[in-house]
């Protein structure tokens, strides 16, 4: 198949401020001996609502997805779908540095994604140096070894093994994003927290507010944003929770606030690797209606 236009971008160029609404990417001129299935995809970042690209009006002619009602643009459905289904994990990536425009803007758009409490409590720390980088790699790295070294690892033999050659890979990316995770308390929190331990349903309404801590998906959502707008950029990138494993030695070297947490590292670089396409469980095995 050919490469996705939005992919191409990897070996083309950004010919205008990264920050206007007049962005334009290049394709490269050896896409179509990749042999991937070309998806026209090539489009600038649409003007804000009600703006054109040179900040005129825009005719509803012109606004590509508008709803009936005359609401907000939206993109076309299937240009999405090819987006989100051709986001790869990437391990591998090519010797050449990430625009920090790119990365600013990806990240702006992070920060709209649906949050506890418009708390916002998000903090992305991007690295570009690369000998801090590879201290924090190495900071993984030892973790890593040590556990591998515990008689309770060798059950687990050649996953051990795997774990132990890739736990550290993203020392090869050009940047990476340390995600860091801010302590928000709603209401409820709150309460559960004056009500205290000796009352058997506050703390087992605790445990469950501790699963699915409202703080941890906010964090969450924003990184399946910022993941998704990098891939759009044509950038590859992997969402890494296993780097919390150094998370006292990965606080330190970034200097983190004591009222935030470093939860997560997300490499960011060119490609160089096209996974292939990993199954996906049909959608009927995930849904279930209640009519």
């Amino acid at each position: 198949m050919k490469r996705p236009e939005f992919y191409r971008a990897q070996t083309g160029q950004i010919k205008k401020d990264i920050f206007s609404w007049n962005l334009k990417i290049k394709p490269y001129e050896d896409a179509d001996e990749q042999g991937w299935e070309g998806i026209k995809f090539n489009h600038p970042l649409p003007p804000p609502a009600g703006e054109g690209q040179d900040g005129e009006e825009s005719a509803p002619s012109r606004s590509r997805g508008m709803n009936k009602t005359g609401g907000s643009k939206m993109i076309d459905w299937k240009e999405l779908s090819d987006l989100v289904k051709t986001r790869r994990s990437i391990r591998r990536f090519q010797d050449r540095p990430v625009p920090e425009e790119i990365l600013v803007k990806a990240v702006e758009l992070a920060t709209w994604a649906p949050n506890s409490g418009n708390q916002q409590s998000w903090r992305f720390y991007i690295v570009t140096n690369r000998e801090l980088i590879h201290k924090m790699a190495d900071a993984v790295k030892a973790k890593t070894e040590l556990m591998a070294s515990w008689p309770e690892a060798k059950q687990f033999g050649e996953t051990v093994a795997r774990w132990r050659k890739t736990s550290d890979f993203f020392r090869g990316a050009p940047a990476c994003i340390a995600v860091l995770m801010g302590r928000y308390s709603s209401i409820a929190d709150q309460i559960l927290h004056a009500r205290g331990e000796q009352d058997p349903v506050a703390r087992e309404v605790h445990s469950w507010r501790d699963l699915g801590a409202s703080c941890l998906q906010t964090v969450a959502a924003a990184s399946t944003y910022l993941c998704l707008f990098l891939h759009y950029f044509g950038l590859g990138t992997t969402w890494m929770a296993g780097p919390i494993q150094a998370k006292r030695e990965i606080e330190e070297l970034l200097q983190v606030p004591p009222d935030w947490d470093f939860v997560a590292v997300i490499p960011v670089g060119y490609p160089a690797e096209n996974p292939e396409t990993r199954p996906r469980k049909p959608v009927q095995e995930v849904i279930k209606f209640f009519r």
